[in-house]
């Protein structure tokens, strides 16, 4: 920004800026200072004093305000922070945080990215600086989350994290705040009143937000090693009036009674580990980035410390670029805190997994054990320890329980090595990188699954690398893979009582109402005899017992009303899917799951309909884009509650994407089963999905969400769904986009799929019957037009119009065939259809009603053939002026009924009719008229043979 930019101190149209408020000619340094929740720079920075104090006329005592000055900014005031750092440019960031108004909605990796690309380019518009934050409150929140992300995005790394040299925290909740609840209430409050409100900003100041406690890991492990960083942490030392802080007032009057005066953020929450330097001030929250003058004793030890800050800043910048490189270590997510127990197999691991040169191969080691016993956790866990003895090895972490998550991973192997990336060659790639690396390095295999063609493609023992100087980890729940590796294996089974009832009061607290650490009460003893000692049913009981503040004695409560008939329905899992499982695991894990389930239903229909959609997706990497795209409903709406369950994670932190264990989305789609809802789901899924046709400029929307289209497509046979256009199309497009991706072999089976399918396609089965038809083959052509309807009886209504039109297909079919009975049922149950529903002078209802005429006709029912032919000669009101040849051809079958009844004089009068229309529209001579003739002569001697009256009868050779 230019020097000449006007200082504006309030955020309009909830818009987020950087404002530059003090310039200098040549500045050194940069300072940039972050408001909190429910405030903005125009108030967060400025001290309102109590009375006015009045100067001298001769001039004012630096730090005491003028009359004209009863406010006090010191970040702008000439007499403070200006005076005492005169080589820094100050800036201040607006962004909307106000959870009681003025606020946008927005999750807090949304305003990190904002400000990342705000103060971006305002930096590249100037010279390198070292840079200084200040954040207050939940600003600092923002600013961790910020530096992050840009840490954690190798290929756009910015200089923001490079030429920071210090932060400055002002009462910074990183520990959350129990305050945060009535935050959230009024947030509610506010929504319910018509007031924008913050809320997904505001939860996260729950204590027992993972998100929070997640973001604050990450930050100090940046903050640590890899960059390290001067900080400095502030925190209240009085108590806050929380009615006077909470607006509307209808509110505050009704939550005064809960909160009359609260910490809002103490030390302990206000504390990072990396800082070493921690400062009380004796005031309230609302005081904490405020200061009343220079000469304040907590506005001296601020100073003191940006000037060191400012004084160090070219040595923590040289010292930062000097530091050693560090090893590569790709291993999602982050570390549990809570993770318990195993302490045999982690000792077992950290004896079998570490690299040795002295070894003369690379050594396999494999976790063997049932899902849902914690497999990965183990690995994960084991990972890290290795990491913290042997800080130069290098660990990469490998998806294998589909050949689209192994090749996604060594992609991304292949750019932190710093390879030209090959999607079609990195495994190849990447092994060969790693046989001749000289460092040391651990490659882990999760969720090796059982097949056999996957398994003999990627992870066969003589194509794995061979360095010795690696280690290879591998974690299945299938033995057999193990010792086709011939692997060393570390068994896991469920947990044993006291690790189980460490995992549990790790994850729910000691002190939870409700919780015997010991173990000795009866809740808690039913509670784990219910979990059974698996790790990811406690980890979701653990997690709806937090989320809904329930005792251990009412979760046991919920338990027992769910157990019985539909939980023991709910873990029948099909044959095959889940062998691999105990009955009491599986118990144990459907119970948890579905006492959540219901809850989620019940509250919440936008992380319902996620849950529905994400069954019909590959457990691994399913975008969240997608999802948003395919069900309406957005990350905001859904992905906190499935992710407070444990329902979906995120591989990594700020992942775009999710994953959803096997065991949840597979009790998922027998939920759906149960209700009939499960085919129904899927083809309502495959009909919404909104994917271009893949071209070389889709491929890349395509190269995400194929996995996740082929395991829709996967869900039911398509002998079961029968011709869909829609699936048919999804085949077909998936098929081409497996063909671009240079996989022939599934775009082989995906065409071969799409032509199978096609085959159904009641339209060829029409094809087929009328050329049955052409060559005679009526059998053959009943059976296919009989397969064409019931087709047709699929897709459409029984009354639908195609279904009748093949229907009286098949009828014609039947009557060539000489069945007329069949062919009068048919034809006479689609005229009512279409007496209904066209109406009775419709063409089509005509048609059919001759053609049940006819086959009447064929079946000896003459008086009922007559009575179709004189209606529909009724209904028709022809004239001998207007009659159309359709009419006339009823006319002359009706005319043969009358004489082959004897009903000659009605059959003459309509024949004299006939044959005048035919001399007027064909002439004398055409054969048709000719033919007519005939039959009126025919009945003319008929009726004259009968009548004894001859003398009255025309001359037969006129008539010829």
């Amino acid at each position: 920004m230019s020097p000449s930019t006007k200082d504006r101190t309030s955020v309009e149209d909830n818009s987020c800026r950087l404002q530059e408020i003090r310039t200098v000619t040549e500045p050194k340094v940069t300072i940039i200072a972050i408001h909190g929740l429910e405030t903005s720079s125009a108030g967060t920075w400025v001290y309102k004093h109590k009375r006015v104090r009045t100067s001298n006329h001769s001039g004012d005592t630096p730090g005491q305000p003028t009359k004209a000055a009863e406010e006090t900014n010191w970040l702008k005031d000439p007499n403070m922070l200006p005076l005492d750092v005169p080589t820094a440019q100050i800036y201040t960031y607006d962004w909307p945080g106000n959870f009681l108004s003025g606020s946008i909605d927005e999750p807090l990796k949304g305003h990190a990215t904002t400000f990342l690309a705000d103060l971006g380019a305002e930096l590249r518009r100037q010279p390198k600086r070292p840079i200084i934050f200040i954040a207050s409150c939940f600003g600092g929140l923002l600013l961790a989350k910020a530096l992050v992300m840009e840490y954690q995005d190798r290929d756009r790394r910015g200089d923001i994290l490079s030429q920071t040299v210090g932060i400055v925290f002002l009462a910074t909740p990183f520990r959350g705040t129990a305050a945060a609840a009535l935050a959230k209430w009024a947030a509610v409050g506010a929504r319910l009143i018509g007031k924008e409100s913050s809320q997904s900003l505001v939860t996260m100041l729950w204590r027992t937000k993972k998100q929070l406690k997640e973001l604050i890991d990450d930050f100090e492990e940046v903050m640590a090693h890899p960059m390290p960083m001067p900080l400095r942490c502030y925190y209240e030392q009085q108590k806050t009036q929380m009615v006077r802080r909470l607006r509307p007032r209808i509110l505050g009057r009704a939550l005064a009674p809960l909160s009359p005066k609260i910490m809002l953020v103490d030390q302990n929450s206000a504390s990072l580990s990396g800082a070493r330097y921690k400062q009380g001030r004796n005031v309230p929250h609302v005081l904490m980035n405020k200061f009343s003058g220079r000469t304040a004793s907590d506005y001296k030890i601020l100073i003191d410390d940006i000037n060191h800050f400012v004084s160090k800043a070219q040595h923590t910048i040289y010292g930062r670029s000097q530091a050693p490189s560090i090893a590569h270590v790709m291993i999602p997510g982050r570390r549990n805190k809570d993770f318990a127990g195993r302490n045999i197999e982690l000792e077992r691991l950290a004896s079998l997994i570490p690299p040795s040169s002295s070894e003369n191969h690379c050594p396999v080691n494999a976790i063997v054990g049932l899902d849902g016993v914690g497999k990965s956790e183990l690995a994960m866990e084991a990972a890290y320890r290795l990491h913290e003895n042997y800080s130069d090895c290098s660990m990469f972490w490998v998806r294998s329980d589909s050949e689209e998550s192994l090749k996604a991973d060594y992609e991304g192997i292949m750019k932190a090595l710093g390879l030209p990336v090959q999607p079609d060659n990195a495994v190849r790639e990447v092994n060969q990188e790693l046989d001749n690396r000289p460092g040391p390095w651990l490659l882990i295999f999760d969720g090796v699954d059982e097949k056999e063609t996957f398994f003999k493609k990627w992870l066969d023992s003589e194509w794995l690398p061979k360095n010795k100087v690696g280690s290879i980890l591998i974690t299945t729940g299938n033995r057999g893979i193990a010792s086709k590796l011939e692997a060393v294996t570390v068994d896991l089974s469920f947990m044993n009582d006291n690790e189980a009832l460490d995992f549990l009061t790790r994850r729910l607290g000691s002190t939870h109402a409700g919780i015997d650490p010991t173990g000795q009460d009866a809740d808690t003893v039913e509670l784990l005899r219910l979990l059974a000692g698996l790790p990811l049913a406690i980890d979701l009981a653990t997690k709806y017992i937090n989320n809904t503040m329930c005792t251990v004695r009412d979760y046991v409560e919920l338990w027992r009303k769910q157990g019985g008939k539909m939980i023991r329905s709910l873990c029948e899992f099909p044959s095959g899917q889940q062998r691999h499982s105990s009955d009491v695991s599986r118990r144990a894990m459907a119970a948890t799951w579905l006492i959540t389930l219901e809850r989620i239903q019940q509250n919440t229909k936008a992380s319902f309909e996620w849950m529905k959609f994400i069954a019909q997706c590959d457990q691994r990497n399913i975008p969240i884009s997608m999802i948003e795209r395919e069900t309406g409903v957005t990350l905001n709406d859904a992905i906190e509650e499935l992710m407070a369950y444990s329902f979906v994670t995120r591989p990594e932190y700020g992942s775009q994407c999710i994953d959803v264990h096997p065991l949840v989305q597979l009790a998922m789609k027998i939920w759906l089963s149960q209700r009939g809802q499960g085919k129904s789901t899927t083809l309502r899924t495959i009909e919404r999905l909104q994917l271009p046709f893949p071209t070389s400029e889709t491929l890349d929307k395509w190269k995400d969400e194929i996995g996740h289209v082929e395991s829709m497509l996967e869900q039911h046979s398509d002998e079961s769904i029968g011709y869909v256009q829609s699936v048919w199309r999804v085949i077909y497009m998936a098929g081409h986009a497996r063909y671009l991706l240079n996989d022939k072999t599934r775009a082989t089976m995906l065409h071969g799929r799409a032509m199978r399918m096609e085959a159904l396609n009641p339209a060829n089965l029409s094809a087929t019957a009328a050329r049955l038809r052409r060559e005679g083959k009526y059998q053959e052509e009943e059976m296919q037009y009989n397969e064409v309807v019931k087709q047709h009886k699929v897709i459409f209504e029984n009354d639908h119009p195609i279904v009748t039109e093949q229907e009286k297909h098949l009828a014609s079919t039947l009557l060539m065939q000489g069945n007329t009975e069949s062919a009068i049922k048919i034809y006479s149950r689609v005229l009512s259809v279409e007496e209904r529903m066209l109406g009775t002078e419709h063409p089509c209802t005509l048609a059919t009603r001759r053609s049940l005429g006819l086959s009447l006709k064929a079946n000896g029912d003459l008086a009922g053939a007559i009575a179709h032919y004189e209606a529909l000669l009724r209904v028709e009101k022809e004239t001998l002026e207007n009659i159309s040849a359709a009419a006339i051809s009823s006319m002359d079958e009706l005319a043969i009924l009358y004489q082959q009844q004897a009903q000659y004089t009605q059959s003459e009068s309509l024949l004299r009719r006939i044959v005048r229309r035919k001399n007027g529209i064909y002439g004398e001579h055409h054969p048709s008229t000719r033919a007519s003739k005939r039959l009126l002569t025919l009945a003319q001697e008929r009726r004259y043979s009968l009548s004894k009256d001859a003398g009255t009868a025309p001359r037969t050779d006129d008539m010829r």
